[in-house]
């Protein structure tokens, strides 16, 4: 990989953008882009850019179109959920107005499974497991459930609540909610990578042993329990490009049930699956750029990560 190669991450200021610069600083050349600049990805990318809000599409769009001419960009990197849901949805605008290549799914695929309950019940129709939905009248339910924004990534707003009035207090300031099954298990993460051409490379399971801010800080590799049969139905189903991460609970009962797929890398514990030898960020550039990612596979070993943070001063 040249040194010379120009790569932008987007949202840079998040853990995500944070891990994919410290693995890719010494390879490559890198700018960034967040709405806060002023952020500790800065010690290890050459320029970062100021961006736009989110929630202005076109504003957002224009100003990668902008950064990305100005800079020469070769490979852009998107990081963050709805990010990559507004890159997908204007793919042929960037790809006609500018040079660098990304990889994103396909945005009928996002759309599909954002909406949280319309996923659920498209792959339970897969015969997929998916948590009970819990009527909001709380009729003959069970305390505690789980309550989750319908559209919504990782754990930001989601509660456990123990009765209704904790319900009624939560959707009286946003409607946008629902409730289903408390799941309790071991807790696992997949993080699979699809080639251009929607077929699945490979993939790395690790446990999610203690998380903070929904990132896992201590994980491992586990591959007691195979997901084999779930991804194979949702390749077939979906078309998914580049990196996505599955996660699932093992139950004391023996259910496997599928709580989330994030049409983007995991925040928190794929540094533990690039040890292991599925170096996305890597895999990320070579598949732009046409060539072989065939070295890149996890070894499943018995491998556990630990994170820590740690400061720098200037």
């Amino acid at each position: 990989m040249q040194k010379t190669l120009k790569i932008l991450i987007g949202c840079c200021g998040g853990l995500t953008g944070l891990y994919v610069a410290k693995r890719l600083e010494s390879l490559v050349t890198l700018f960034g882009f967040d709405s806060c600049a002023d952020c500790a990805t800065k010690k290890y990318i050459k320029q970062i850019e100021t961006s736009p809000s989110l929630n202005n599409e076109e504003e957002f769009i224009d100003f990668l179109i902008g950064v990305s001419n100005k800079l020469d960009i070769d490979i852009y990197i998107p990081t963050y959920s709805k990010e990559i849901r507004l890159v997908s949805k204007n793919k042929a605008k960037l790809s006609c107005n500018c040079k660098m290549r990304f990889l994103v799914s396909e945005y009928s695929t996002i759309m599909q499974l954002e909406d949280k309950l319309n996923a659920y019940k498209a792959l339970k129709d897969l015969g997929i497991d998916t948590p009970r939905i819990v009527n909001p009248n709380f009729d003959d339910t069970n305390f505690p459930v789980y309550v989750k924004p319908i559209i919504g990534s990782g754990t930001k707003d989601n509660f456990v609540i123990d009765n209704k009035e904790q319900w009624a207090s939560i959707t009286k300031k946003n409607i946008n909610f629902f409730a289903m099954e408390y799941i309790q298990g071991v807790e696992y993460t997949v993080d699979a990578f699809f080639k251009s051409n929607g077929k699945l490379h490979d993939y790395n399971q690790r446990q999610r042993i203690k998380t903070a801010g929904g990132a896992a800080i201590i994980t491992k590799n586990n591959f007691d329990v195979s997901i084999d049969d779930y991804i194979e139905k949702l390749q077939k189903n979906y078309h998914f490009v580049g990196p996505i991460n599955i996660q699932f609970f093992f139950t004391r009962d023996n259910r496997k049930v599928l709580i989330d797929i994030n049409l983007r890398m995991a925040s928190g514990g794929m540094p533990l699956s690039i040890e292991s030898g599925l170096d996305i960020p890597q895999m990320i550039i070579r598949e732009c750029l046409g060539e072989s990612i065939e070295p890149f596979y996890s070894d499943r070993k018995n491998r556990t990560m630990y994170r820590y943070y740690e400061e720098y001063f200037i």
